[in-house]
């Protein structure tokens, strides 16, 4: 079973192509309005694939939401899963990305999962590889989903690539 961990919405189509998992979890979901989150459920309710918002807030101190984190991932874990998620730097030093791979990996470590993480189009030297082909119609479909009920932050430029590069982390 394939899990994708992410540490926002919108990060399983910015990062990967959600289709190809089981199950989709995002770990900071809890906006700061009641409106907003108005909005984040009526996106839920119309989403096309199984994914579970586990509630963090970007308010909270780094090592609450760690150890929130860590139990939550402890609950979701079950045989023959792997999980996949964000890079060791973020993207693009992002703090909720950084902090969700490291809840990611000590999991992982903990009870034996593999996990693969983002790449881009770049390669690293030595690193076992997994270019995939995504599916650009549906990204754009979701991409609309998420414009439709206000949650695209405008100020990021959503263009798919047709193939994107993975890497195992452990």
């Amino acid at each position: 079973m394939k899990i994708l961990i992410v540490a926002h919405l919108n990060d399983e189509i910015l990062y990967f192509d959600p289709q190809w998992f089981d199950k989709i979890y995002v770990c900071f979901s809890d906006m700061r309005s009641e409106r907003a989150n108005k909005r984040i459920s009526k996106l839920m309710a119309g989403y096309p694939l199984r994914m579970e918002l586990l509630g963090l807030k970007e308010t909270d101190t780094l090592r609450d939401n760690y150890d929130y984190l860590i139990r939550k991932l402890k609950g979701i874990v079950e045989k023959d899963i792997e999980f996949w998620t964000h890079n060791p730097w973020g993207e693009y030093g992002n703090t909720e990305h950084i902090l969700v791979h490291q809840a990611v990996l000590e999991i992982a470590e903990r009870f034996q999962i593999g996990v693969w993480g983002f790449n881009g189009i770049t390669k690293i030297e030595g690193q076992e590889e997994y270019p995939k082909k995504l599916d650009i119609d549906f990204l754009e479909r979701v991409y609309q989903l998420y414009k439709k009920h206000h949650l695209w932050k405008e100020r990021i430029n959503f263009r798919p690539k047709h193939w994107q590069n993975y890497y195992k982390l452990l």
